[in-house]
């Protein structure tokens, strides 16, 4: 049997490109936050939350996508991988990025440190959560009772937002005046 040569490794169809789509807009949301200076946080907040919604949204839909196309066994295992290679940049770095950024907002050394020690445990559970549910994938294992056994990685990030926004709306106006 012949093998065919590829230009690129991997195995790509449409569920991978969308996840390829949402760590693109990851990566743009933390080169924005690299970039901006502590009295550009207003302006470019909303920016940044716009790249972690379309972020967001890509991984929702990407599993539904996979679903439905064809694949063979390994370009299962490769969607497997990359999405949950992807969801570390995503779900992790990204809004724990963002997290650190909003700390430094506050001028209280004890806010720091707590917000410090909350991304540190964030991250922790993040990079825990992805490796057990890759564990599972890799040995199509179920949980007992037919549901996830913590929260999915996109409704965190829903919460997140939800969280950043109240703070850009409500707080961050407040410490201007």
């Amino acid at each position: 049997m012949k093998q065919e040569k590829k230009l690129f490794i991997g195995c790509f169809n449409k569920s991978v490109i969308l996840t390829y789509i949402g760590v693109v807009f990851a990566l743009t949301g933390i080169f924005t936050l690299v970039e901006f200076q502590e009295n550009e946080l207003i302006e470019r907040m909303n920016f940044v939350m716009f790249c972690l919604i379309i972020s967001g949204l890509c991984d929702l839909f990407d599993g539904f996508i996979a679903r439905k196309c064809k694949r063979n066994e390994i370009q299962k295992a490769f969607g497997i991988q990359i999405d949950t290679l992807c969801d570390i940049i995503s779900f992790v770095i990204f809004p724990s990025i963002i997290l650190y950024r909003m700390s430094t907002q506050y001028r209280s050394e004890i806010i720091f440190i707590v917000s410090i020690v909350m991304i540190v445990l964030y991250v922790l559970c993040g990079i825990t959560r992805l490796a057990w549910f890759n564990i599972l994938a890799n040995n199509k294992c179920k949980t007992t009772d037919n549901s996830k056994d913590s929260i999915p990685a996109a409704q965190c990030r829903l919460y997140i937002c939800s969280y950043l926004w109240y703070y850009g709306i409500f707080i961050c106006c407040k410490l201007e005046k």
